[in-house]
C-alpha cells in the first residue's frame, strides 16, 4: 500500500497529481478528502475525482486542520491510498428525524463489511447523530472489528459541517469505508493527553448535559477567573481547549464543552450529576511529547506500512507546536495521513467509546514491512523549545497536585468544622473583637429558643442577667489575650426561664492576632439537677423523704462539737418497731412501706425544729436532741414517740396498732463520740425489747458487759467446730396409729469448754448473725446424713432424720447444691431426708421459697412446717407450699388438757390438714392425756419428752429396738 497526498487548489493541478502519479490504472483506490473549505468548492473537487478515479471509494469530512507531509489548518487535504490486495467498499446514510441510529449502523454494515474486513473508517456528523448507538451496533454485532475515524466539525459562524462520500455530499449522517482482505494487518491504539488543571469543584446545578453552576457559581465566571477574560472572548475554543474534567471513580475523564450561555451556564457533550467532583482540563505537555513514545511502542516489531490518524481538534489548538512536532517525529518512521475532528471513534480488543480529547491512529500493512530500530531512535530526538514547554508542563502539573493536595485538606477542615459545627448538640458560636456574635449553630433554637437571624449581630450580653455582664466581658478580654477561658453562666431562655451552662471560650488567632472568640456552651441545667437530687438521695431516705443515716452521722458530730464547746449534753434515741418483721412478711411490703411513711409523720410530728429525725435502717428511727435539759425532759418525749407509734393505721379495711421500743444514750455521760453514742443507744434497745418491747430503755454500764459476753460467745463459736465442741443429738418421732418409731430430729447442742452446755436460743442467733451459721448448718446435714445412712447398714433401714434449716442457710444460691453434696457423700437415699423449715423462713420470699422446696422435692427430699401457730398461722400458704409434714408447735400442746381454744386450734388444723393431705406432727407432748387427746383429734405423729428427750447417736440402737418391741 502506498498513500500520496495533495493539497487541492483547482481542476488542472488535481488531474495533474493523479496523472504524475498515474493513479488512474489503480484498482483499490481508497480517497480521504479533509477540508475546510466551502460546500461548493469541495462539490466540484468530488466530480473531478469521481470523474477522473470512477473506481476509487471516497470519503471526508469538514476538519479543523488536517495532516499529511504537514499540518494544514485551511484548504483542502486529498489523500489517496492504493492498496495491492486490501479491497475497500463505501455506503452513507442521510440523517432524518425519528431514524432508528442502531438499525443504520446495522444496514450500514449488511452493506459494507465481510467475512475478511478487518477495520472500517467512519465519519459521521457531530450534534445530529447519537454517536456511541452507532459504535454499540458495530460492537455488538462485529467485536472483532476495528473502528476508526472521527465527527465533522462545524465551520465558521454559520456552523457549517459536512460529509463526502462517493455518491456525493451529505449535510448530515454517517459515511462508512470497509478494509477487507485476507493479507490486511491492521491495528488500533488510542491515548489522551488531557490531565486537571488547579483545584476541584462540585457541580451544584445541572439538568442532564446542561451544567448551571459549580461551587454555586455560574460556570462561566468559572472558566473567567481561572483562564481570563481574553480567552473567553472565543468562547467555543475556550470551550473545546479547555474542558471539563469528571471524576469517574479513579478515573479522571475530559468532556467537551459544547456552548456557553449568556446566563453562564455551558452545553457539554453527555449529562453530569449533581455531586460531581470537576475540574478544569487542558492539555498536558509533557503526556503530549510522550505520544511519541506510545505509538513507537505500538509500532515497535509490527508490521505497518501506512497509518490513517484521527485526533481531537482540541490538540491542535491547545498545543499546535507540540502537536506539529509530535507529527514531524511520526512521518519520519511511517507514512501518515489524518485530520483533526470533533471526536473520535474507537472500537477495538472489547473497548468501544466515542472519544474526545484524544489521539486515535489505525495502523495498516498488506505484507511484512517493519520499521527499522535506527529509525525509532532518530526520530526520538527533543529540541531544546520542546524540553523548555516540558518543564514548564511539569511545573504546572506539579503546582495543580500541590493545590489540589491543598484544597482537599481545607476543603475536609472546613466539612469536618462544618459537621462539629452544625450537628454539635451544644451550642458552638463565634463573636468578633468588638464581643458581636457573628456565627451559632442550630442548637441554639433548641436549647434557648431563638433562630440564629435573632442573635447574629448582636452584642453576646444582650441574652445575659445584668448581674452576670460585667463577669462575662471579663471573662472574654483575658481570651481576647489569648487566654482560653472556662466558667459557668445562667443564661435566659426566650420564655424567661434560666439555663445554667459550662462554658469554653477559646481566642480565635489570624496570621498571630487574635480577631475574635470561638466559644462552647454546654447546658448543664439537667446535670445540675441531678448532681442535686443526686445529693438529696445520699443524705434522704428515698421512701419516708426523711434525712437518712449519713445525714445523721453528719448533723450528729457537728452537735458534739458545738456541745463540747458550750459543756452541754446532748441525746441520740434508737426507735425500732415492734414485731414489723411479722407484718411486713404476712401483709407484704407495699403495706409495710405505708406503715413506715405513716410512723415516719407521726414521729416527726412529736420533735422541736431543734431536734433531728431520720430513718436509719428498715423499722429503725433516730433522734437527735442537741440540747439535753433534764432527763425528764427525755423521757417525756420517749413516751409522746411512743404514743405516736401506737396511732392506728388502716390497711385493706382493717385497722392495725403498733409499738415500739427505744433505746437512750447521753453525750458526755455515756460517750463522747458518735460511734460509741449509737453503739450505746442501740443496747439499750436491745435491753428495751428484751425486757417485754414497747418500752424506754436508758443506756447503763452493765449493758457492755452483756456485749462483752456476747462478744466472747461470738468468737467461741467460730472455733468451735474445729474444738468439737458441737454435737448433733436426735428425738424420735413415733407414729401413733402404729406406735413405731419413724424418723429422729436433728437437734444441735454446745457443750462449751468453760460454760457448759450452751442453749440453741443464745447461740443460733449469734451463728445467724455473724454467718457463721452456715458452715454449721452444712456440717449437722453431713453428720445427721452419714449417721441415719450407718442406722441403715446396722439394720434400722426405715429410719429417717429431720434437719432444721437456718433461713440464711436456706437462701444461699448454693443450697439445693449442698443437699446434693451431703445425699451423695452420705449415701443416704433422699427420701430418708426432711428438711424442717419455719413458717417465717418460708414466707420472707414465697416465690424462691416455692422454687427451693420443688427443687428438693424433685431430689425426692419431704418438706416438714416447724413451729407452725408460732409465727404468722396462714393457714392458706399450705395450699401453695408443696409440704409433706406440718408440726404444731408445743404451745399449744401444752395447755391441750384443759378446756381452752388451743384444743379448738389444734383439731381445726388436723382436720384441714386431712383435706391437704398433709401429715401432722405434735411437738412437745409431755403427758400421756395429751397423747390420748391427740389421737382422738386424728393427729398422725408425736414428738416430746413423754417419748423421749433429745439423746446423742450412740443410745438410738437401743431406744429403737424398745419401741419397735412395744
Amino acid at each position: 500500500m502506498k498513500t500520496y497526498t495533495t493539497m487541492y487548489r483547482n481542476k488542472a493541478q488535481i488531474l495533474e497529481f493523479i496523472e504524475r502519479n498515474e493513479l488512474s490504472n489503480k484498482e483499490n483506490l481508497f480517497i480521504q478528502i479533509f477540508t475546510k473549505d466551502g460546500k461548493v468548492k469541495v462539490t466540484r473537487l468530488h466530480e473531478i475525482l469521481v470523474d477522473a478515479l470512477p473506481q476509487a471509494v471516497l470519503i471526508g469530512a469538514t476538519v479543523d486542520a488536517s495532516f499529511s507531509k504537514e499540518i494544514k489548518t485551511a484548504g483542502t487535504v486529498v489523500s489517496i491510498t492504493v492498496f495491492n490486495k486490501v479491497k475497500v467498499k463505501s455506503t452513507f446514510v442521510q440523517f432524518n428525524p425519528g431514524m432508528d441510529t442502531y438499525q443504520e449502523a446495522l444496514n450500514m454494515g449488511q452493506n459494507t463489511i465481510n467475512d475478511d474486513t478487518k477495520a472500517i473508517v467512519l465519519f459521521g456528523s457531530s450534534h445530529t447523530i447519537d454517536n456511541q448507538v452507532v459504535l454499540d451496533a458495530f460492537a455488538n454485532h462485529y467485536p472483532d472489528l476495528l473502528v476508526a475515524g472521527g465527527n465533522a466539525v462545524p465551520l465558521g459562524t454559520n456552523n457549517l459541517e459536512y460529509l463526502i462520500a462517493t455518491d456525493g455530499i451529505i449535510d448530515c449522517g454517517m459515511v462508512v469505508v470497509s478494509l477487507s482482505g485476507v493479507d490486511l494487518q491492521a491495528s488500533l491504539h488510542a491515548c489522551t493527553e488531557w490531565n486537571t488543571a488547579g483545584r476541584s469543584f462540585m457541580v451544584t446545578g445541572a439538568n442532564e448535559d446542561l451544567i448551571q453552576t459549580l461551587d454555586h457559581k455560574p460556570v462561566k465566571e468559572i472558566y473567567q477567573k481561572y483562564l481570563g477574560r481574553e480567552m473567553l472572548e472565543n468562547i467555543k475554543q475556550a470551550g473545546s481547549s479547555f474542558p471539563l474534567m469528571v471524576k469517574q471513580g479513579a478515573v479522571t475523564k475530559p468532556i467537551l464543552i459544547k456552548d456557553f450561555h449568556q446566563d453562564g451556564s455551558i452545553t457539554v457533550a453527555e449529562p453530569i450529576e449533581v455531586g460531581t467532583t470537576v475540574y478544569i482540563g487542558c492539555g498536558d505537555a509533557s503526556i503530549f511529547l510522550n505520544t511519541f513514545n506510545f505509538i513507537s511502542d505500538k509500532l515497535r516489531g509490527v508490521p505497518v506500512e501506512g497509518l490513517f490518524m484521527y485526533s481531537c481538534m482540541s490538540r491542535i489548538r491547545f498545543f499546535k507546536k507540540g502537536v506539529e512536532h509530535e507529527m514531524n517525529t511520526i512521518k519520519n518512521l511511517v507514512p501518515t495521513t489524518g485530520a483533526f475532528t470533533a471526536g473520535e471513534y474507537y472500537h477495538e480488543d472489547g473497548k468501544n467509546e466515542m472519544l474526545s480529547y484524544a489521539l486515535t491512529f489505525l495502523s495498516l500493512a498488506e505484507s511484512e514491512v517493519y520499521i527499522d530500530e535506527t529509525d525509532f531512535n532518530r526520530a526520538a530526538n527533543t529540541n531544546s523549545e520542546i524540553k523548555e514547554i516540558l518543564a514548564l508542563s511539569q511545573l504546572i502539573k506539579a503546582s495543580t497536585e500541590d493545590l489540589e493536595e491543598l484544597y482537599n485538606s481545607l476543603r475536609e477542615s472546613e466539612q469536618r468544622y462544618t459537621s462539629l459545627f452544625e450537628h454539635n448538640p451544644d451550642i458552638v458560636y463565634s463573636v468578633d473583637s468588638h464581643g458581636k456574635i457573628t456565627s451559632i449553630n442550630a442548637s441554639l433554637e433548641k436549647i434557648l429558643g431563638y433562630t440564629c437571624k435573632e442573635v447574629i449581630g448582636n452584642k453576646a450580653t444582650d441574652f445575659l442577667r445584668e448581674e452576670d455582664v460585667e463577669r462575662v466581658y471579663h471573662y472574654f478580654h483575658l481570651a481576647m489575650r489569648d487566654k482560653p477561658q472556662h466558667f459557668t453562666l445562667v443564661i435566659r431562655h426566650k420564655n424567661g426561664e434560666n439555663v445554667l451552662f459550662e462554658i469554653a471560650n477559646m481566642p480565635i488567632r489570624v496570621n498571630d492576632e487574635v480577631v475574635g472568640v470561638y466559644g462552647v456552651a454546654k447546658n448543664r441545667t439537667e446535670q445540675f439537677l441531678a448532681e442535686q437530687k443526686i445529693s438529696e438521695l445520699a443524705y434522704h431516705d428515698s421512701l419516708t423523704g426523711l434525712p437518712n443515716r449519713l445525714s445523721f452521722h453528719e448533723r450528729l458530730n457537728e452537735k458534739i462539737e458545738i456541745a463540747h464547746e458550750n459543756n452541754e449534753s446532748v441525746a441520740v434515741m434508737v426507735i425500732d418497731l415492734d414485731e414489723f418483721k411479722m407484718i411486713n412478711d404476712s401483709l407484704g411490703h407495699h403495706a409495710g412501706d405505708r406503715i413506715l411513711k405513716h410512723v415516719a409523720t407521726n414521729l416527726s410530728g412529736c420533735i422541736s425544729d431543734r431536734d433531728f429525725i431520720a430513718r436509719f435502717a428498715a423499722d429503725e428511727f433516730l433522734i437527735l436532741v442537741p440540747t439535753v435539759e433534764s432527763v425528764n425532759e427525755l423521757s417525756a418525749l420517749a413516751d409522746q414517740l411512743l404514743t405516736a407509734i401506737k396511732k392506728p393505721v388502716f390497711l385493706k379495711g382493717k385497722e392495725y396498732v403498733l409499738s415500739g421500743s427505744i433505746g437512750v444514750s447521753l453525750y458526755p455521760s455515756d460517750a463522747l463520740d458518735e460511734e460509741k453514742l449509737l453503739k450505746n443507744a442501740n443496747l439499750a434497745l436491745h435491753k428495751a425489747k428484751r425486757s417485754g418491747r414497747n418500752s424506754i430503755q436508758f443506756f447503763t454500764g452493765d449493758m457492755n458487759a452483756m456485749i462483752s459476753e456476747r462478744l466472747e460467745l461470738e468468737n467461741h463459736l467460730r472455733k468451735a467446730l474445729s474444738l468439737n465442741e458441737l454435737e448433733v443429738y436426735y428425738q424420735p418421732q413415733i407414729d401413733i396409729e402404729s406406735g413405731r418409731v419413724f424418723a429422729f430430729e436433728a437437734l444441735l447442742r454446745w457443750k462449751h469448754t468453760k460454760r457448759g452446755m450452751i442453749p440453741p436460743n443464745i447461740f443460733i442467733p449469734i451463728a445467724e448473725d455473724t454467718g457463721v451459721i452456715n458452715e454449721i448448718g452444712y456440717w449437722v446435714l453431713l453428720e445427721a446424713c452419714t449417721q441415719t445412712r450407718q442406722w441403715h447398714e446396722s439394720g434400722m433401714n426405715d429410719l429417717s432424720v429431720c434437719v432444721n434449716v437456718s433461713g440464711i442457710q436456706f437462701q444461699r444460691p448454693d443450697f439445693i447444691d449442698e443437699v446434693k453434696a451431703c445425699l451423695e457423700t452420705s449415701g443416704l437415699e433422699s427420701s430418708f431426708l426432711h428438711i424442717e423449715l419455719t413458717e417465717s423462713i418460708m414466707l420472707e420470699d414465697v416465690e424462691h421459697t416455692i422454687k427451693i422446696i420443688n427443687q428438693l422435692k424433685g431430689l425426692g427430699v419431704k418438706i416438714s412446717v416447724d413451729d407452725f401457730g408460732t409465727g404468722y398461722s396462714s393457714l392458706s400458704y399450705l395450699r401453695d407450699f408443696p409440704i409433706d409434714i406440718l408440726k404444731i408447735d408445743q404451745s399449744f400442746i401444752r395447755n391441750l388438757e384443759d378446756s381452752n381454744p388451743d384444743a379448738a386450734i389444734v383439731r381445726a388444723i388436723i382436720t384441714m390438714c386431712e383435706g391437704l393431705n398433709v401429715t401432722v406432727l405434735a411437738e412437745g407432748v409431755e403427758t400421756e392425756q395429751q397423747l390420748k387427746t391427740l389421737q382422738q383429734f386424728g393427729c398422725n405423729q408425736i414428738q416430746g419428752y413423754y417419748i423421749s428427750k433429745p439423746v446423742k447417736a450412740v443410745e438410738i440402737k437401743g431406744l429403737y429396738k424398745n419401741f419397735q418391741m412395744n
